[in-house]
Order: structure tokens, then C-alpha cells, then sequence
């Protein structure tokens, strides 16, 4: 592919994004990296929150999943996500709360104040798994663009893709994860602004879509409609069970900054979250028959002139490396602040830990390219990581609002879910999240009942 002038632009993009990286990095300090020392803002926060929500995983995976059973599970993405973000209005000045009266850093560290160190470590496990997964799929959407921009196989992508990123995102930490998002976001919009009219033009118009067979259209297509209003109605909590979603809100300036930053992306999501769907349909109409992973890529090759091609592969380029960044980060901090610093080397100093934790960020890494080589299915990545947090939801809730609330149940809780969950995974597939869910609740609700609460009124 002779390229020559959309290589130069991903090269350019790449190389900013290093140099900041780099720079940001340097002489920094444990909060800078875990919680950006509590002085995010209001603009920072909100295209932070975006680029993440808009990682090559609702991109890549939603225009995937719209190639191959049309609009169901774009759709209950969309109406998931926008939700999500309308909870996080009304519960992330708490968490800024929390986080800002406990100097928290991480979900495991409300976990531990609120029910007990077991419980803390137990959900430090979970998120590791939960990101460990989350990483995979952005491995595998950025070697899907290197595949297609280079001509190289997808194992070979695969690795150069991992090595740049590892190199990058294991450096900076949340200071330049949130730094760099704000870049990626406006990288982001530009290539759906050069995307949508052009595509629109390419298929045809509005009429492009009375050509499409009504299965197309048919809301339960993927995974019925248990699946399709369950991913609704949970997937709206599932914003605060994502640990990358707590550390923003601590790293937040004040709790008004928290319910701002949220209410914009929210209203800027809405509309944005639509095309990865358009993007699914219109590479299924103009190239049936191709990987349905790599239909979102074989699009942007053929519609996109020179240059704006460029903008295209950076804007997919900005969309992995923002959720890459998080991930990292979660997984990075996650162990070094809840399993390292407490079982391992408890008097360790800020600068050992620091270290560790950029080391720990290269392990993670590493273990996510491998399951993203043996498990290269975008889609069932993404809904197993959601699945294995969704069971977080009880135990926070409770947490926060119900002072029967306990260690326990919290405990019991998610073991029992997680084992329903794998059991159900292996015989029911996708539905699997709704006898875990239940399980997950009924047990915390009954324990808590049970068993005496650590606390006899709410923790601030």
C-alpha cells in the first residue's frame, strides 16, 4: 500500500503522542500516575471519559457485530453507554467524595474501608482479570489496522502493535493517559467527521437501506432479547464497577467537576455512538463476505481518499491507545497498590513503588498480547470482562446507601456469582450474566440480613 502521505500522518500522530508521553512521564510521582494528583478538569475529565468510552473495543467491536447481525448489539451498546454516563452524574460526586476523604486510588480501596481487606483483594482479582481482557481486544483492534495498513500477517501486527503500545502506555500513567486523551479525542472526531459524509455518499444515500434484509434490523438478533434488555439495564450500572472510571473521578478537582464532566459526555456520546453502527452496516453492503473484525478497516481503505485515509487509520489508532492507556493503568495500579504494597512489601517507599508499578504495567501487558493472539474474538472479550464486573454492582450500591451492608456478603457474593458466571459462560454463553447477576444479589441481600454490618452508619 503506497500510502506515502497517510503514513506520514500516522507517523506524525504517533510520534506526538510519544513525545508527550515522554515528557508527561518524566520526574513523576505515584499520584501523578495512579490519581493525577486530584486536579483533573472540568475539559480534561470529559474527553478523557470519552476516548475511553470510545476505545477500538465499542468501535471495532460494535461495527463488527453490525456486519454480522445488523443493529442489535450496537444498539444496546448505545443505549448502555449514554445510561452509564447518566448514572455517573448522580453517584461520582460520591465516589469524589470517598476518594478525596480516604485518598483512595483505586475501587479496592472503597472495598476495603467499607467491608474488609479479603473483600478488597478479592475485587483487586476481578478488575485485573476484567482488564486483562479489556487490553486484549485493543491489542487485537490495533493489529487489525496494522495489518491492513502495512500488509503484514495479523500475528506479526499483532506484536509490532504491542511493543509500541507497551512502550508508550507503560511510562505515563494517569497524568499522561488523561494528558494524551484529550489529543486522541479531537483525533477521534475528525475521523468520524471525514467518515459519516462520505460513506453516506459511497452506499448511496438513505435509500442504501431498504437493501438491507429485515434481520438487519431485528433489535434481538444477537443474543435475544434477555440479552439485549439485560445488557440495557445492567450495562447502565456498569460504569461504576469499571475501576478506570473510579480513578478519573478521584483525579477530579471537586465534585462539581465530576457532575459536569459527566453531563457532557453524555450529551456529546449520544450522537457519536450511532456510527460505529452505520459504519457495520455500510461495510457489510459494499464488501459482503470479508472478516467481519476487518470490515470498519476495509471501509475506511476504500472510501477514503489520500490524507484523509491518514486521519481515518490515526483517529482508530487514538481510539486503542486511549483504552489502552486506562487498562494499563488499572491493571499496573491495581496490583501494586492492593496486592503488592499490602502482602508483599507493605513499607515500601513512593519511589519503589512507582517503579514497581511501571514494571507490573509491562507484565500486564504481556499477558494481555498473549490472550489476545489465542482468543482474537473482539466481541466475546468484551461481554466476559463486563460480565465479571457487572457482579461488582450489589456490594457497591450496599456499599454506599445500605448500612446492613457487610464483609461477608460482599464476599460471598462475588465468589458465588463469579463461579455462576463461569458455569454459565460454558453452557448458556452471553445470557450467562443474568443467574450470576442474581446470584450475585440475592446473596448479598440475604448475608447482609445475616450476618452484622461492619458499620453502623454509611462511611463518607
Amino acid at each position: 500500500m503506497a500510502f506515502t502521505i497517510d503514513y506520514a500522518i500516522v507517523i506524525i500522530y504517533l510520534l506526538v503522542i510519544l513525545i508527550v508521553g515522554y515528557f508527561r512521564g518524566r520526574n513523576e510521582h505515584l499520584l501523578d500516575f495512579t490519581v493525577n494528583r486530584r486536579r483533573t478538569s472540568t475539559l480534561l475529565l470529559t474527553t478523557s471519559s470519552l476516548s475511553t468510552a470510545f476505545g477500538v473495543g465499542s468501535l471495532l467491536g460494535v461495527a463488527a457485530e453490525s456486519y454480522r447481525t445488523g443493529i442489535s448489539f450496537g444498539i444496546s451498546t448505545f443505549f448502555a453507554i449514554v445510561l452509564s454516563f447518566a448514572v455517573m452524574i448522580w453517584i461520582g460526586p460520591k465516589i469524589k467524595k470517598f476518594g478525596d476523604t480516604h485518598q483512595a486510588q483505586t475501587i479496592a480501596d472503597f472495598f476495603a474501608e467499607r467491608y474488609s481487606l479479603s473483600v478488597s483483594t478479592l475485587t483487586s482479582i476481578l478488575t485485573i482479570v476484567a482488564f486483562l481482557l479489556s487490553t486484549s481486544v485493543q491489542f487485537i483492534g490495533v493489529a487489525s489496522l496494522a495489518s491492513v495498513l502495512i500488509g503484514v500477517s495479523w500475528g506479526v501486527a499483532l506484536a509490532v502493535a504491542a511493543v509500541v503500545t507497551i512502550a508508550y502506555t507503560s511510562f505515563g500513567g494517569l497524568r499522561n493517559d488523561i494528558t494524551t486523551d484529550f489529543v486522541q479525542f479531537w483525533v477521534i472526531l475528525a475521523m468520524f467527521a471525514v467518515m459519516v459524509p462520505l460513506g453516506f455518499f459511497k452506499v448511496g444515500g438513505l435509500s442504501s437501506f431498504t437493501t438491507f434484509p429485515a434481520s438487519s434490523f431485528d433489535p434481538f438478533a444477537y443474543g435475544g432479547s434477555v440479552f439485549f434488555f439485560g445488557s440495557i439495564i445492567l450495562g447502565a450500572l456498569i460504569g461504576i464497577t469499571q475501576m478506570d472510571t473510579w480513578q478519573r473521578t478521584y483525579s477530579a478537582r471537586s465534585e462539581k467537576t465530576v457532575k459536569r464532566a459527566y453531563l457532557y459526555s453524555l450529551l456529546i456520546a449520544a450522537p457519536m455512538y450511532i456510527l460505529p453502527i452505520l459504519f457495520g452496516l455500510w461495510a457489510k453492503q459494499l464488501f459482503p463476505g470479508i472478516v467481519p473484525e476487518q470490515g470498519l478497516f476495509t471501509l475506511m481503505v476504500n472510501i477514503l481518499p489520500v490524507g484523509l485515509l491518514g486521519i481515518g487509520f490515526a483517529g482508530i489508532l487514538a481510539a486503542s491507545m486511549s483504552s489502552i492507556d486506562s487498562c494499563i493503568v488499572v491493571g499496573s495500579t491495581s496490583f501494586t497498590n492492593d496486592i503488592y504494597a499490602k502482602f508483599i512489601r507493605k513499607r515500601a517507599n513512593e519511589h519503589h513503588l512507582l517503579k514497581r508499578t511501571r514494571l507490573f504495567a509491562v507484565v500486564f501487558s504481556a499477558i494481555a498480547l498473549l490472550i489476545a493472539y489465542f482468543i482474537p474474538n473482539i466481541v466475546k472479550l468484551i461481554i466476559f470482562a463486563t460480565m465479571l464486573l457487572l457482579n461488582f454492582i450489589p456490594a457497591i450500591f450496599g456499599g454506599f446507601f445500605w448500612k446492613r451492608a457487610n464483609a461477608k456478603a460482599a464476599f460471598w457474593s462475588l465468589i458465588l456469582s463469579t463461579i455462576t458466571l463461569l458455569v454459565g459462560w460454558f453452557t448458556i454463553g452471553v445470557n450467562a450474566w443474568l443467574p450470576a447477576f442474581l446470584v450475585s444479589t440475592l446473596v448479598f441481600v440475604i448475608g447482609s440480613f445475616v450476618a452484622k454490618p461492619k458499620f453502623s452508619v454509611r462511611p463518607h
